[in-house]
């Protein structure tokens, strides 16, 4: 929808059309594009993404309160959809629903789906 969006012929339609897809984009929260990269067909990207969930399992802040909301800017122009976020302003925490997998877990879910 995003890419599409950028084919729109009038800078009037954009102003339009942004806003409406900026606060409803609850899917570039980073735990929804931190599951939807561990799952991804391509390789490299599921590994993209277990680098980053264990990069978060190792910041973990205990007893820190998990806000759920869109991040503040997007990416309009991101041809990726897990560019759509700036991956150094956003606060990222491990997936609720990967919590229970252990580190080596979460390896094989990156490496079995490459058959």
């Amino acid at each position: 929808m995003l890419v599409k969006s950028r084919y729109l012929s009038r800078p009037k339609h954009k102003r339009i059309v942004d806003p409406v897809i900026h606060r409803n984009a609850y899917f570039t929260h980073p735990d929804n594009l931190l599951l939807a990269m561990m799952t991804d067909h391509r390789q490299h990207i599921r590994e993209l993404g277990l680098r980053r969930v264990m990069k978060a399992r190792a910041a973990h802040h205990s007893g820190q309160i998990r806000r759920f909301k869109v991040p503040a800017k997007l990416n309009f122009d991101a041809v990726e959809y897990f560019d759509m976020i700036d991956w150094t302003v956003c606060p990222i925490a491990e997936p609720l629903v990967l919590k229970a997998m252990t580190d080596a877990g979460l390896k094989n879910l990156v490496v079995q789906r490459q058959s």
